[in-house]
């Protein structure tokens, strides 16, 4: 297994994700799992997003991070409807009038992880490719609870390692 993490920067556009998606290709043989951030300026947006003050603010800037997704899904010719399930959970979130916490921040920033990782995973489909997009935490990523700072606990290597090849069997 051939662990690959591809930063921001890395799958920043449209031309910048095909790379990875090819480079991923290339190293089939090694099996690797992909770890992806988010699409360059995201995580700020996301960040922005949650610090508005009314749900109308933030719902509004939400908009032009799915502008930017569905721009890039469209480019790569992917299904126009890729996304949505993920910008309705967000929409949820943004919608959501408890004030902004740490936990909450941690679960906007996640969304731009998520949301890159299903384009670069249906990228990879349409190249062959048995591809599959999960949260870390559905393949056993497990943190102590500092919100903002979190760290992994220390048994999390080994539950990752069990989920991701109880996958590939």
């Amino acid at each position: 297994m051939l662990v690959m993490k591809f930063g921001g920067t890395s799958v920043g556009s449209t031309e910048r994700i095909t790379a990875v998606a090819k480079i991923v290709h290339e190293r089939l043989d090694k099996k690797p799992v992909v770890v992806v951030s988010a699409i360059a300026g995201v995580t700020n947006a996301l960040i922005e997003t949650a610090n508005e003050k009314t749900q109308t603010a933030r719902i509004a800037k939400l908009e032009s991070i799915r502008a930017k997704h569905e721009t890039i899904v469209a480019e790569l010719g992917l299904e126009a409807d890729l996304l949505d399930a993920e910008f309705e959970e967000l929409e949820n979130v943004a919608s959501d009038s408890k004030k902004l916490d740490k936990k909450k921040l941690d679960l906007y920033v996640s969304f731009g992880e998520r949301l890159c990782a299903m384009i670069l995973a249906a990228t990879l489909r349409r190249m062959d490719v048995n591809a599959k997009a999960f949260p870390a935490w559905d393949l056993g990523m497990i943190t102590d609870d500092v919100h903002g700072g979190a760290e992994p606990l220390s048994d999390s290597p080994t539950h990752i390692r069990e989920k991701i090849f109880a996958l590939k069997a």
